[in-house]
Protein backbone atom coordinates (compact mmCIF):
# COMPACT_ATOMS: atom_id res chain seq x y z
CA UNK A 1 0.00 0.00 0.00
CA UNK A 2 2.71 2.67 1.07
CA UNK A 3 4.78 1.30 -2.01
CA UNK A 4 1.73 2.27 -4.28
CA UNK A 5 1.67 5.18 -2.70
CA UNK A 6 5.42 6.59 -3.31
CA UNK A 7 4.73 4.95 -7.01
CA UNK A 8 2.11 7.51 -7.91
CA UNK A 9 3.52 10.48 -6.70
CA UNK A 10 7.06 9.58 -8.53
CA UNK A 11 4.62 9.69 -11.45
CA UNK A 12 3.52 12.52 -10.23
CA UNK A 13 6.36 14.12 -9.99
CA UNK A 14 7.59 12.92 -13.67
CA UNK A 15 4.70 14.43 -15.12
CA UNK A 16 4.96 17.88 -13.58
CA UNK A 17 8.82 17.44 -15.03
CA UNK A 18 7.58 16.69 -18.08
CA UNK A 19 5.19 19.64 -18.19
CA UNK A 20 7.72 22.26 -17.03
CA UNK A 21 10.28 20.77 -20.06
CA UNK A 22 7.48 21.64 -22.19
CA UNK A 23 6.29 24.74 -21.79
CA UNK A 24 9.90 26.09 -21.54
CA UNK A 25 10.91 23.78 -24.62
CA UNK A 26 7.48 23.75 -26.36
CA UNK A 27 7.76 20.83 -27.62
CA UNK A 28 5.80 18.05 -26.02
CA UNK A 29 6.62 14.65 -25.95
Amino acid sequence: YLKDKITKASYANVFIIKYKICREVIICI
